[in-house]
């Protein structure tokens, strides 16, 4: 069954989908360009890890975060004081992140010509994941290297000078996807969208959804 939504489907974007998706569509859009830019260019999935502080709400739809009581706790609680109440903090964990992006590569000299990056709220859910998506677009920005930011519509996707711009169906990947991994089957409709849209995309959704 076939994606509800026209584009972007804002259900996938769901913390417990998006890096499944993410991961499927960096590969599709990969085979994607692979054929259109060979002999003279590759295309390679690479990844930038980095430490963040990962709080209960961050930690949303994560399904790799595992929390254990010690085994001295087991069976043995420990009581307070008496006439001291115990204080519920959060503590913020420590995670290595990882986050994968795709470099076109010129074949003569390895040199990078282009990077893609799919942009999402889903997975930048820290402050340290956006200022280490940043420093690294600064670095690119400051480079003789092209930088594609994803929105997930058609775009041209630029290499040297000289040589022709690609176009990128990225919605059409995007749904084919969909088919394939049937989401249809995974996704609930009648829940919000997270992270939620804006009122008036909120209505279109509920439009579209009322529809089906």
């Amino acid at each position: 069954m076939p994606t509800p939504f026209p584009g972007m489907d804002p259900y996938l974007e769901r913390r417990a989908h998006w890096h499944a998706v993410h991961t499927r569509l960096l590969v599709a859009i990969a085979d994607a360009l692979g054929p259109q830019v060979w002999p003279h260019y590759r295309v390679d999935i690479e990844l930038r890890t980095y430490i963040a502080l990962l709080t209960s709400e961050s930690l949303a739809g994560i399904s790799d975060v595992l929390v254990m009581s010690s085994p001295r706790e087991v069976g043995h609680p420990i009581a307070p004081a008496p006439g001291i109440a115990p204080q519920v903090v959060e503590v913020p964990i420590p995670e290595e992140i990882h986050e994968r992006y795709l470099v076109v590569r010129e074949v003569t000299t390895q040199d990078v010509v282009t990077v893609l990056a799919i942009l999402s709220l889903a997975n930048k859910p820290t402050h340290e994941g956006r200022e280490a998506y940043e420093a690294k677009r600064t670095i690119v920005l400051g480079s003789k290297t092209n930088l594609v930011e994803i929105d997930l519509l058609p775009i041209p996707i630029p290499l040297r000078p000289g040589d022709p711009e690609l176009t990128l169906p990225l919605n059409q990947l995007l749904h084919d996807l969909y088919d394939r991994t049937r989401y249809d089957l995974a996704i609930d409709y009648s829940q919000p969208p997270a992270p939620p849209l804006h009122d008036d995309d909120m209505a279109w959704a509920r439009q579209l959804l009322s529809a089906e």
